[in-house]
């Protein structure tokens, strides 16, 4: 007869090792946090309203594509057989475009800044009334979303400290 063979063992016959440590891998390297002054925006609330004038800026450029591709130009596009002053062309991206620099330079009162560069674009908008009123429309909408996100970043500034 032959000998019973050994139970197995519940436990298992070596222990695994830690894991090695993550390589740094380059330009990965990791920024210090950057200081918040009384009157800027919160990181979050920055990235928010440098993303709203991103899209603000792409809805230009549909607005731009659009119009040459319907052959109904705006005033500041001018008609596809004598087009603006490219400077003309492209003043709606002007105040977008400073936004967006402002928000990554962290400026204080973004906000404030971003209320007058809709109320730029609002002015733009004037213009396509009489013109072409869809365009309009669209430019209005426009201003009227980077509005309201330039009033509810508001709620990402921060206060001074009490007295």
């Amino acid at each position: 007869m032959e000998p019973n063979p050994p139970e197995p063992s519940l436990a298992p016959p070596f222990t695994i090792p830690p894991p090695p440590p993550p390589l740094a891998a380059p330009f990965t390297t990791a920024l210090p946090p950057r200081s918040i002054r009384a009157g800027q925006l919160t990181q979050s609330w920055g990235r928010f309203l440098l993303v709203t004038w991103l899209f603000v800026v792409a809805s230009f450029i549909a607005i731009w594509f659009s119009s040459r591709n319907t052959g109904l130009s705006t005033w500041w596009l001018g008609p596809e057989t004598e087009p603006r002053f490219i400077l003309i062309n492209l003043l709606p991206f002007a105040a977008p475009v400073a936004m967006c620099l402002m928000c990554q330079l962290a400026l204080r009162w973004l906000p404030w800044f971003g209320i007058a560069a809709a109320l730029a674009i609002a002015a733009i908008a004037v213009g396509d009334i009489s013109r072409v009123p869809g365009y309009a429309v669209a430019e209005f909408t426009v201003a009227a979303g980077a509005l309201l996100a330039s009033l509810a970043s508001f709620a990402g500034v921060l206060r001074s400290e009490p007295s």
